[in-house]
């Protein structure tokens, strides 16, 4: 889904971004950019004018002496107490959700917690994270992506992706559902720790590739592929988590094309593609997009893409308008990189310039 364009007609990212640079200038300097800037754009003018003039303008909610006892100052404090509460919003050790019981804590996200939690009585025992979603976002659109989920986890069987174990409700209404719990590290984390050389490194990325081929034959793409949601155990065997924002793309197995477009962008910048960052629809090509920089980081130790901040006209910039350079090209003599990779600098370079640059560019492309 394109973003909706403004009343000018210019893309609301552009507008946004004109406007932050024209806060970042005062009087005349800034009277003179914004002339030069929309000499042939009367209307884009107009909207930006109303955009600073609206920004100068105090607002009475704002008034120190309005907000001791305010709505605003309410909502503001109730909110930030809650989050400064967070042992209020966890489920206590011991806790029961039918058959399983809560031992403890394991992490927190935008849709919900993730807790450690064991099966309670029958004739086995077995662990598992249980993911609940959280209150007060339990709304129609997470409770679709939710069911989602369970779905996906539950039509992938393969040893690379952590086993859908069990799923539900809770006493008070909230789904959950339980995935098999993988004891190990992030897959970069596990890669520098070990001190994996590069042939190992391509090993452990190939066996993630199948994971990967394996979901898109069953025409779902993941699109948050990420070293935090691959997990790599004792043993070396990588596991791919989450696929709470995945897509099923055809579910009638017809040709993989998207059914429909989630309204929400949900997606983590560093690891996103163009498509994502436009609010297009995805493809398989997503994910090939973020294993070339999956590979990237594992390979030189650096992220394809550096990001100024957050904003869309950053995103749009750094992601959809600028190549990276090779890998090969961001080894610049950092000794501890190297080291990681159990090599030096030099040999590093060498081992990843031609076939290794030319992969992953080809997959940024």
């Amino acid at each position: 889904m394109s973003v909706p364009p403004t009343g000018s007609g210019v893309p609301r990212e552009q507008v946004d971004a004109l406007f932050a640079q024209a806060l970042d200038l005062e009087g005349a300097q800034r009277l003179a950019w914004l002339d030069r800037i929309t000499a042939d754009d009367a209307a884009l003018r107009a909207e930006l004018d109303d955009l600073l003039r609206r920004a100068d303008t105090p607002s009475l909610l704002l008034d120190p002496r309005s907000l001791a006892s305010g709505p605003l100052w309410q909502a503001l404090a109730q909110d930030i107490g809650e989050q400064t509460r967070p042992e209020q919003a966890l489920l206590a050790s011991g806790t029961g959700i039918d058959a399983w019981r809560v031992l403890h804590p394991l992490g927190r996200g935008g849709m919900g917690e993730v807790y450690l939690a064991e099966r309670s009585g029958g004739e086995f025992e077995q662990r598992g994270a249980l993911k609940l979603i959280r209150s007060g976002v339990d709304s129609g659109e997470f409770l679709r992506r939710f069911t989602q989920e369970r779905q996906i986890l539950a039509s992938l069987d393969h040893p690379g992706i952590a086993r859908l174990l069990d799923g539900g409700r809770d006493a008070q209404g909230r789904p959950y559902l339980v995935m098999e719990y993988v004891e190990g590290v992030a897959l970069d984390a596990y890669c520098d720790r070990h001190r994996l050389d590069i042939r190992q490194r391509l090993a452990l990325f190939a066996d993630i590739g199948r994971v990967v081929a394996h979901a898109h034959r069953h025409l779902i793409v993941h699109r948050d592929l990420k070293p935090s949601n691959i997990v790599v155990n004792a043993e070396g065997e990588a596991k791919l988590l989450d696929f709470g924002i995945a897509k099923v793309l055809a579910a009638d197995g017809a040709a993989p094309l998207p059914l429909t477009r989630t309204v929400a962008q949900l997606f983590t910048p560093e690891y996103a593609a163009p498509e994502q960052i436009r609010g297009e629809a995805v493809s398989t090509a997503t994910d090939v997009y973020q294993l070339g920089l999956l590979l990237y980081e594992l390979a030189s130790g650096r992220r394809a893409q550096t990001l100024d901040d957050g904003s869309p006209a950053s995103l749009q910039r750094v992601i959809c308008d600028t190549v990276p350079p090779p890998p090969s090209q961001r080894i610049d003599g950092d000794r501890d990189i190297a080291f990681a990779r159990n090599t030096a600098p030099a040999a590093l370079r060498r081992q990843l310039r031609g076939d290794l640059d030319n992969i992953v560019l080809k997959a940024l492309r």
